[in-house]
Order: structure tokens, then sequence, then C-alpha cells
């Protein structure tokens, strides 16, 4: 998690989060575990390149992915679920004094 994220924040989106407590340290959000994923074990999921899927999936089904993301000039932290992505969330730094 880059530095300047760690700490307690609150959400703010109009169509889901409305001032939803977030906490990141330096490997986690909200308790949870953030691991960083190699680019090929996407390919390799989807390819058939894995051993033992189901037992993959068992493994890794409360995993999360994280990495940094560059959109509109704005720098984002991606935050997915291990393998499936329809369910991710892109979180970026906003102070903002209400």
């Amino acid at each position: 998690m880059p530095k300047k994220m760690q700490g307690t924040w609150y959400s703010y989106d109009s169509n889901a989060h409305s001032g939803r407590k977030i906490t990141f340290t330096a490997h986690t959000v909200n308790g949870k575990i953030i691991y960083t994923q190699d680019k090929s074990i996407i390919s390799d999921y989807f390819n058939g390149n894995i051993q033992d899927q189901a037992g993959f999936d068992r493994a890794t089904k409360n995993w999360m992915s994280g990495q940094t993301t560059k959109m509109k000039n704005n720098l984002f932290y991606e935050i997915n679920p291990w393998i499936s992505f329809e369910n991710w969330s892109l979180y970026r730094v906003m102070p903002l004094t209400i």
C-alpha cells in the first residue's frame, strides 16, 4: 500500500459508499491482507496451467490483490479479488474538509 494512503479514511461515492470508513496499513485494507500478484498468474489460471485448479480456488478464495493504476492523470490504488474481477475497487487520496 502506498505510504501516502496509509491511515483511516472515509470513502464517498454517490452510488455506493456514503461515508464508509476504510483503514489502510502497509499490507492490509480493513484488516484483509493485500497481495501483489505476479502478472503470469492470471494467464496461467485462464489457460489451464494451474495443476490443482480446485485447490487453487479454495486457497485463494479470500485473497485480494492490489496494484497502483494511473487513469486520467490520477494515481489510484486498485484492489481486486485474487482471480475474479467482477468486484474491484479503485482508491485515490483526495483530502477534503467537511
